[in-house]
């Protein structure tokens, strides 16, 4: 879905991405694993939480643009994070929240 534009009906108003209805957010718990992502662009995000929601990786926003996800997913989401930051990037634009 990187790349295609979609029509939605509502866009989160604290970081203007999409809502997503079809996978549920996650609900807060122990093991999870907290990225802060106020370095990405809205594209950038937008295509984090595209690949997510494709994938059906369960996540949630919070303020701050920082994104939960399960610490089981810690491993994907960091690869994710490395296709969609472009390598001439700062490393410290999106940093892992424990």
């Amino acid at each position: 879905m990187r790349g295609e534009w979609f029509e939605t009906g509502q866009l989160c108003t604290g970081c203007g991405v999409a809502m997503l209805e079809d996978v549920p957010p996650l609900a807060p718990a122990a093991g999870e694993i907290a990225y802060a992502l106020a370095g990405l662009t809205l594209i950038e995000r937008t295509a984090v939480t595209a690949d997510l929601f494709d994938l059906h990786v369960r996540f949630r926003w919070e303020d701050d643009l920082v994104i939960v996800v399960p610490a089981t997913a810690e491993d994907f989401v960091d690869r994710l994070l490395d296709e969609v930051v472009p390598d001439e990037r700062d490393p410290g634009s999106s940093s892992v929240l424990t």
